[in-house]
């Protein structure tokens, strides 16, 4: 195939913002021990690298959860099943979300919506995740053992890729969805 054209996925930025109240709410709700960091381990299910992730780390660190409807069988991991609504304030509330999935992943949106809510994410890489990651400025983790480092290091440093990761994310939004769609479709009709 030699002509392609990339539509990234985009998103209406206001629904990534948020008061405080709102913020606090779901903390609340969450029971997350404000002493420790809360690290996103990403949505239950084959391939997402969750039960990986927890070998090679430090349980008694972090906040550790994760979503989906399945539930996880480790006592140090907190499983939520989230309204829409409330999955970006979740990574609003995380530290650092991980995306260390197993298997080959296309864009991620998770980790779109992270950067969305300027939450540094950590990845494998695999598939189009990649080129979400390296855009972004975040950090690809191939080797799990690294994990921990990293996690101290994007901790360290939330504020800058943060910021870094929505710099790049910002400008996939509606405003550049739509005009890119609809020029696909009149120049696929004009070939017609």
């Amino acid at each position: 195939v030699r002509n392609v054209k990339v539509i990234y996925n985009s998103y209406e930025l206001s629904d990534f913002q948020f008061e405080k109240n709102e913020i606090e709410t779901l903390r609340d709700k969450l029971n997350l021990d404000p002493s420790k960091s809360t690290i996103y381990l990403g949505k239950i299910g084959q391939g997402k690298g969750v039960d990986k992730i927890l070998e090679y780390l430090d349980h008694s660190k972090y906040n550790l959860v994760t979503s989906g409807k399945g539930k996880i069988q480790n006592e140090s991991v907190k499983s939520f099943f989230f309204k829409r609504e409330e999955f970006p304030l979740l990574l609003k509330i995380s530290d650092v979300v991980l995306a260390m999935s197993t298997m080959p992943e296309g864009w991620n949106r998770i980790a779109h919506e992270a950067l969305l809510v300027k939450t540094p994410v950590i990845g494998t890489g695999t598939g189009g995740m990649k080129e979400l990651l390296e855009k972004s400025g975040q950090k690809i983790v191939t080797n799990f053992s690294d994990l921990e480092n990293e996690i101290q290091h994007s901790i360290s440093n939330k504020n800058y890729l943060g910021n870094l990761g929505f710099d790049f994310v910002k400008q996939l939004d509606m405003d550049y969805f739509q005009p890119e769609w609809l020029g696909l479709i009149d120049h696929v009709k004009q070939k017609l």
